[in-house]
């Protein structure tokens, strides 16, 4: 189909060039003076020409038709061919503008590599975000967060406390322990070149004999003073690892320990720039446990020894507190018993004393109501005799008298009981 078109278009272009030639010599013709003078046979001639070209005419219309239907199927061609290319272009754009953008993520960081050749631009260290890179280029990507390594039943050598064998000169005791270290953004393409990403191995062996070199400890300060062990540990492999008071990269950040926030390092005694000889691995140690801790048959039998002596001490202190305490006891037992007897004592002989001091008041009381009524008595019946009074009293003292039987005679009263 192709082939055939090309063929139409090469034999359209020859017609146009023998019509272009065509009219010009019509055009030279129709232009010439006509005071030209011929002669017969040139007039004849000039007329036949005429004649030819006007016999042409219609062909000529005919070629300029058909080239404007060629120019219109090549421009169609040409619309579609330029469509064509423009959408492989859009295509191929919206294709590979996406895949050249690369990822690093939130706990990551790294260098651009180049994918044909490998090879690694460390001028700048990539954060966690999308980044555009090309095609050719990807990240070769570092942790950002904690490395954590950890050490089971690792040998640790001990001098022996007080009392202990004094003819060792040191124990070997297991420990279990663990760290966490960052890699230093800042130093991160110091630490690609040495070791690219095999530092994990070397570091690792580096803090193995840093920690199997802590032996100033006693085995007494591992049991009783663990705090002490893990900061001189500690210590000491920031200083293995990262470099002696190296601490420019991590001075601003902060630790907590027992609930409290707390410097993770005092800045004012560390160097704020170290040189490169003196980075060793370049990395923060920020954290040391110490965990479990193993001892040999030896001290394991003498610290159990001094537990239990330390314990049946303790037996004796608490038995003797004991002791102390219930005396205090009956003491403030005997005391509150006291008291209670002697304020009870007191209540009554109080209130023995407010009866009796009541009976009194309340006998005074009759007495003087019994001497206001026998004087309003006396004066109701004006009996005024002091011996007519006294026999009165009488008589009423008789009557209060039990089981008395009252006779009137005239010599004398019998009292006594009364009998039938």
């Amino acid at each position: 189909m192709a082939e055939t078109e090309l063929k139409e278009l090469r034999s359209a272009e020859t017609e146009r060039q023998a019509t272009a030639k065509v009219t010009a010599t019509s055009s030279y013709v129709e232009h010439t003076p006509k005071t030209t003078s011929f002669s017969a046979a040139e007039e004849g001639k000039a007329t036949e020409t005429t004649d030819y070209h006007n016999s042409n005419k219609p062909s000529m219309e005919k070629i300029r038709s058909k080239m404007g239907e060629e120019n219109t199927k090549i421009l169609k061609i040409g619309l579609i061919i330029g469509g064509i290319v423009i959408g492989i272009v859009v295509g191929l754009i919206v294709i590979l503008v996406p895949l050249s953008f690369s990822d690093i993520k939130y706990y990551e960081m790294g260098f651009s590599q180049r994918k044909s050749t490998g090879e690694v631009d460390t001028s700048q260290v990539y954060t966690a975000g999308r980044h555009f890179t090309s095609l050719d280029y990807t990240f070769r990507v570092f942790p950002r967060d904690a490395h954590l390594v950890e050490f089971d039943n690792l040998g640790i050598f001990a001098t022996p406390a007080a009392g202990q064998e004094a003819g060792r000169s040191s124990f070997e005791l297991r420990i279990d322990v663990s760290f966490q270290y960052f890699l230093r953004p800042s130093e991160l393409a110091i630490l690609h070149s040495e070791y690219e990403l095999q530092y994990r191995q070397t570091i690792i062996n580096a803090a193995e004999s840093t920690i199997k070199g802590v032996n100033v400890f006693t085995a007494d300060q591992y049991f009783k003073n663990r705090t002490l062990v893990e900061e001189e540990m500690l210590r000491r492999l920031q200083n293995s690892l990262g470099g002696v008071d190296c601490c420019d990269s991590y001075c601003s950040d902060t630790r907590f320990k027992d609930g409290q926030k707390l410097d993770f390092i005092d800045c004012d005694t560390c160097r704020t720039a170290c040189p490169a000889d003196e980075q060793t691995f370049h990395v923060d140690v920020r954290y040391f446990q110490l965990k479990q801790i193993s001892l040999p048959g030896e001290l394991r039998s003498s610290f159990l020894s001094q537990i239990v002596e330390l314990e049946d001490a303790q037996r004796e202190t608490s038995l003797q507190e004991l002791a102390i305490v219930n005396a205090n006891i009956d003491r403030d037992v005997q005391v509150i018993q006291n008291n209670a007897t002697r304020r009870r004592e007191e209540a009554e002989a109080e209130a023995a004393f407010i009866r009796r001091q009541a009976t009194a008041e309340s006998a005074a009381i009759i007495e003087n109501a019994r001497s206001d009524g026998l004087s309003m008595f006396y004066d109701t019946l004006n009996i005024t005799d002091a011996a007519h009074k006294a026999s009165f009293d009488y008589l009423r003292a008789l009557r209060r008298k039990n089981k008395l039987r009252l006779s009137v005679g005239y010599s004398q009263a019998i009292s006594g009981p009364f009998t039938t």
